[in-house]
């Protein structure tokens, strides 16, 4: 097995057959190099990542600080094993690069504040996806984990956020506000998705695992209250199904899957919004109230206080 965790269908192999492959990543007997030491930190970094994203305070700028580093100093200790960059690879690269210098020149143009600078640094944190991204083509294998650990993330992230709306019902603010609680449950979800045509559990527990992933993700998405994660979540679920089943290698259940997914995901709508209802029409409400007030502004009064709107300052934008 060259590459352990190349998207492939549902192997006939035997269990242990397929683990003896995997593990053969970190042996010398892998057709890829010895594994630095740094490889089972980063390992365990990436396992950790997402699994208190929502709940801790500082733990995914800090964890991922981390492995941006760690990826840094692992790939320049190895760059000789380094195999060339496809075109869709480079092309990703360079839209990281070119987000980070279009925000550098638009703050430089607009003339820079005190939250451009502070969403700035931020926005410079994207460019350690750059060495995260080179280590993990590197050692496919560490991927694995971040893979397996996305719909136990997706399930804690759903219970977390049903027990504290349960709790004040309301949105949940969690450490980093509810539009961050939001956005991480769509990726959650759209990631446990997405990681059905890897060999992440034993066939068994499989769909299991990621489909509670997915209702439980999608759910914390919806009762956050976060519309930019519900429209998120619209564009990337079809986009990632339809990779999922039309895909060079699609799974031999394809229309078995694409039944249950559906299912799930509507049905995981219809229950948060009977279960959350005056949330959701609330939030509903606004987005439509702000998006034609500012559509239909005619005086500069009502031109700018639509733009201070949470809708007409990302229209703005």
């Amino acid at each position: 097995m060259n590459q352990p965790d190349a998207i492939r269908e549902e192997s006939s192999a035997p269990r242990s057959e397929r683990v003896l492959a995997l593990q053969g990543a970190f042996s010398g007997d892998d057709p890829m190099p010895r594994l630095p030491r740094a490889a089972l930190l980063i390992a365990a970094l990436l396992f950790a990542f997402p699994l208190f994203a929502i709940s801790l305070k500082h733990w995914v700028s800090t964890i991922y600080a981390l492995v941006g580093f760690i990826s840094l100093v692992a790939i320049v200790a190895t760059r000789s094993d380094a195999r060339p960059l496809q075109a869709q690879e480079k092309l990703f690269l360079g839209i990281i690069v070119f987000y980070v210098v279009v925000t550098l020149i638009a703050n430089t143009l607009s003339g820079w504040t005190k939250a451009s600078i502070g969403w700035y640094e931020a926005d410079i944190r994207f460019m350690f996806a750059i060495p995260i991204f080179l280590f993990l083509r590197r050692y496919p294998s560490i991927a694995l984990y971040l893979l397996r650990v996305a719909p136990v993330a997706g399930m804690l992230a759903g219970a977390y956020v049903i027990y504290e709306f349960q709790m004040h019902h309301a949105r949940v603010e969690g450490p980093y506000g509810p539009i961050f609680a939001g956005n991480i449950a769509a990726l959650l979800a759209v990631i446990s998705l997405a990681a059905l045509r890897y060999d992440t559990y034993p066939p068994r527990v499989k769909l299991f695992v990621h489909f509670f992933g997915i209702a439980l993700a999608l759910a914390a998405a919806m009762l956050s209250g976060t519309r930019s994660a519900w429209l998120a979540v619209l564009v990337a679920m079809p986009v990632v199904l339809y990779f999922l089943v039309e895909g060079r290698n699609a799974l031999r259940f394809r229309r078995y899957l694409v039944s249950a997914i559906v299912v799930i995901v509507i049905g995981t709508i219809i229950t948060t919004v009977e279960f959350a209802p005056r949330l959701i029409q609330h939030r509903s409400a606004i987005a439509i109230q702000e998006t034609e007030s500012y559509l239909l502004a005619q005086t500069d009064a009502e031109r700018a206080e639509a733009a201070n709107s949470s809708v007409g300052i990302r229209f703005e934008q």
